[in-house]
């Protein structure tokens, strides 16, 4: 038997399954895919979604069957997510960006970059966090990985017609989820997100639109999910969290119940029979442990509800904040966990839960309040005006004692509020450069046609850059730089070059070399700490 082509592909709310014959087609958002099922292998649109099976046990079927139920399973990839690969860039100096929304720019080494063209259809991000990604639609989304822990940073360009851009810094928060046992996100299945595993859903159980992509919808009459046992088995403190929409009806609905029957149990059910929200807790043979709050949930609105369990006191949180704690000394160790449901109870007279679910997460440990807030409302990912050294400064993770603007944190002679000023990496040695002098003809600097040459200097440089600033300063010898008029000898050539969040300006020394004494000149940006 295959372990794979026996289990059936589950087709999310947003997503049209037909089957007519041996052709399978899905149709989402993203487009319709189809795909021809070998014709030794069975294929049936069933409660479940789609299932494959065996016509006849034989070695050819067999090994077409794992194979066509994958094939079957990317359709919705397909129509949901779209294909997409990622290209990592190592080189000194290897960078891509885009210019537009179809040229993809490459410089990789070569003596000229490679530019490539972007078919329709395709979209193509080149910064931030490579877990992120972009769809059609503008939207950023993806799954970050533990190693992803901290602060990402993501910039995202907009260019017009003319091809001028601007640009806004996203610092986007990933929080250490290593406490998780169990994350159910209800986004097109009951998949565990921590470990694998998944819960079977009985009835009808629709996905539908959450607070953040799909929950899990119940309708109050036969729906349920059942969950893996021993989910929360061994824990003594632990946090139970999850999104709810409540749509009314009888008392003593459940939102969740863990145990081993009506002897022992823990369950959260959004109306006691007095008409509160009401945490609860007994084992076999003993008294019965509650937290209860000081009204039901609200109807028809989402809101979040948290229990977390630490040493013998419970607290019972509703959208972050708490509303009752209290003594629980009874722990979910203490509680055979052999059926755990969301949206039933233990008690076969008790409702059906009617509502949603989203979200529904388990931790190791008691959380927080400043935590259970978080989760309530989590912290957005947020724009950064780079204008600011210190939003700046936070989207990177420099040494101990090394974020000030006057270090140098990677130790390549450029300070921190130099590298703010022109856009590079201050933990990266090889990313920082100082902008090299050049000789350019009076007629270059839009002097006229003098026959003259003077040095410059041409940089990019932040539009706006609060915290830091920035002064050019010219003189005929290295010493003349300090003196204090040093400033009154450059001269700014022409408007700056708009380039994003940055700009190209050209400063020169007002000082032809042929009028120098010394022939020569010296002339620098410096930087400055506001």
């Amino acid at each position: 038997m295959s372990r794979i082509g026996k289990k059936p592909v589950l087709v999310p709310s947003s997503v049209t399954a037909t089957v007519a014959g041996q052709m399978v087609k899905m149709k989402g958002p993203k487009g319709e895919l189809s795909f021809s099922v070998p014709e030794d292998l069975k294929v049936e649109k069933t409660a479940e979604g789609v299932e494959i099976s065996l016509i006849e046990d034989t070695k050819p079927a067999r090994s077409k069957w794992g194979m066509s139920r994958t094939q079957v399973a990317n359709l919705i990839d397909g129509v949901t997510k779209g294909y997409s690969h990622d290209l990592e860039i190592h080189g000194v100096g290897f960078k891509a960006s885009m210019k537009g929304k179809d040229q993809l720019t490459l410089s990789v080494g070569y003596s000229h970059d490679v530019i490539i063209t972007i078919p329709n259809g395709v979209d193509c991000k080149v910064s931030g966090p490579k877990w992120l990604t972009v769809s059609p639609d503008g939207r950023i989304s993806g799954v970050p990985a533990a190693s992803d822990v901290g602060v990402n940073r993501f910039i995202v360009r907009v260019t017009d017609q003319t091809l001028l851009a601007d640009d806004a810094t996203l610092n986007i928060s990933v929080a250490n989820t290593a406490d998780l046992v169990a994350d159910f996100q209800f986004d097109g299945s009951t998949l565990n997100n921590v470990g694998g595993g998944a819960g079977t859903t009985t009835g009808s159980p629709a996905y539908t639109a959450g607070i953040f992509d799909q929950a899990l919808s119940f309708d109050g009459i036969d729906d349920f999910a059942t969950l893996p046992a021993n989910l929360a088995s061994g824990l003594s403190d632990a946090t139970f969290a999850v999104r709810v929409r409540w749509d009314g009806g009888a008392a003593w609905q459940r939102i969740f119940d863990f145990g081993g029957g009506t002897a022992q149990y823990f369950m959260l059910t959004p109306s006691s029979g007095g008409g509160f929200v009401q945490f609860g807790i007994i084992n076999s043979g003993g008294t019965g442990q509650t937290l209860v709050g000081p009204s039901a949930l609200p109807v028809g609105e989402w809101a979040h509800v948290a229990v977390t369990l630490i040493g013998n006191t419970g607290t019972l949180y509703v959208n972050g904040a708490a509303v009752v704690a209290g003594a629980i000394t009874i722990h979910p160790s203490a509680i055979a966990q052999t059926v755990n449901y969301l949206g039933k109870s233990q008690f076969a007279a008790d409702p059906p839960f009617k509502g949603a679910l989203d979200e529904f997460r388990i931790y190791n440990r008691g959380l927080s309040a400043a935590e259970v807030a978080a989760l309530a409302v989590p912290v957005a990912a947020t724009s950064v005006s780079d204008s600011q050294y210190t939003g700046w400064a936070a989207g990177y993770a420099f040494p101990g004692g090394q974020s000030a603007a006057a270090a140098d944190a990677d130790k390549d002679g450029l300070s921190n509020s130099w590298e703010y000023l022109t856009g590079t990496d201050p933990t990266l040695a090889s990313s920082g450069a100082v902008p090299p002098p050049q000789v350019r003809t009076a007629l270059e600097l839009g002097l006229g046609n003098t026959g003259k040459t003077y040095l410059s200097l041409q940089a990019r440089i932040r539009k706006r850059h609060l915290g830091a600033s920035y002064v050019a300063e010219a003189a005929t010898t290295a010493a003349g730089l300090s003196a204090p008029d040093a400033v009154t000898h450059v001269q700014q050539a022409g408007a700056p070059v708009p380039d994003g969040e940055f700009e190209i300006i050209t400063y020169y020394f007002t000082t032809a070399l042929q009028d120098s004494p010394t022939g020569t000149g010296f002339i620098r940006l410096r930087s400055t700490i506001n």
